[in-house]
């Protein structure tokens, strides 16, 4: 009975493993994804603003489009704007309360196999411990990083897009 528990707790770290590998990978690739179409965007933006440009053959036709009203809206927004950053602090402090949430949920877990005395639910009742303390320090760790950003970005002012010289 011992090694069949050996044996099929291998088998849970190792699923476990690859399944973290897994999400580690999609993560990774929706990350350089995203910066992938970010970047052909703003190569077509660029691409467009020169051909319009090229298409002009002296520089009166050019200030002439430039007065129009459609001239006017191309030269005052040639590129997107960066996204506001408190997006992004926004989405560190979601996801460390999410990490402090599934912390406690393998705590309650925990505590629920306390008075357990099977081999299996103490070593489950360890593990639950384990994976509730690492998951409560990680979210802990996201929302203080959120906080650090969010008071680096007021001070910063780069809420409202405007840089501190």
């Amino acid at each position: 009975m011992d090694q069949q528990f050996i044996t099929t707790r291998i088998h849970e770290e190792t699923y476990m493993m690859l399944g973290v590998a897994v999400l580690v990978g999609w993560l990774l690739y929706l990350l350089f994804r995203r910066f992938q179409v970010n970047a052909e965007a703003r190569m077509k933006r660029t691409d467009a603003f020169n051909k319009l440009v090229e298409k002009f053959s002296t520089a009166k036709e050019f200030t002439e489009f430039l007065q129009t009203e459609n001239g006017k809206k191309f030269i005052e927004d040639p590129l997107p704007k960066p996204p506001n950053p408190l997006g992004k602090v926004l989405r560190f402090l979601q996801a460390g309360v999410l990490f402090v949430m599934i912390g406690f949920a393998y705590w309650i877990n925990a505590e629920r196999l306390k008075s357990a005395t099977d081999e299996n639910y103490v070593h489950q009742m360890m593990d639950s411990n384990y994976w509730g303390t690492l998951a409560i320090f990680i979210g802990l760790g996201l929302i203080v990083v959120a906080g650090i950003s969010f008071v680096l970005t007021r001070s910063w002012h780069l809420a409202n897009g405007s840089t501190k010289n």
